[in-house]
């Protein structure tokens, strides 16, 4: 799975497992009960005023999909700091996240590995 241009993307997945209430998926509601993201490589830059870019925009997305329970497992995360010239890389990425809309800040807590650590 692609998130962002087929170019330049912001995140890739190996697999992602979704689990919905039936009877609030068919009134058009989208609360997951579940979320399992598997292989996420998640790129994004920090420029030189210290604000985060991803090269997409989720201002539309609103409230119109709630997140109970994230896990995201073997994933990657590369940020770029502009400011510096340099690359970042947190490998064996584990952890849940909370996350109430995509308009609002999100919680995460895990563990993954940097320089070996």
């Amino acid at each position: 799975m692609l998130v962002g241009s087929a170019e330049e993307p912001a995140a890739t997945m190996d697999s992602v497992k979704a689990e919905f209430s039936l009877m609030d998926f068919l009134r058009d509601n989208y609360d997951m009960t579940k979320l399992v993201l598997r292989g996420l490589v998640i790129d994004f830059s920090i420029d030189e005023s210290r604000r985060f870019g991803s090269g997409i925009s989720v201002s539309g997305a609103g409230g119109g999909v709630a997140l109970a329970q994230v896990s995201i497992v073997d994933n990657t995360i590369r940020p770029m700091d502009r400011q510096v010239g340099q690359s970042f890389v947190a490998a064996d990425v584990d952890g849940e996240l909370q996350l109430s809309s995509f308009a609002r800040p999100f919680q995460f807590q895990g563990s993954g590995v940097y320089h070996d650590e």
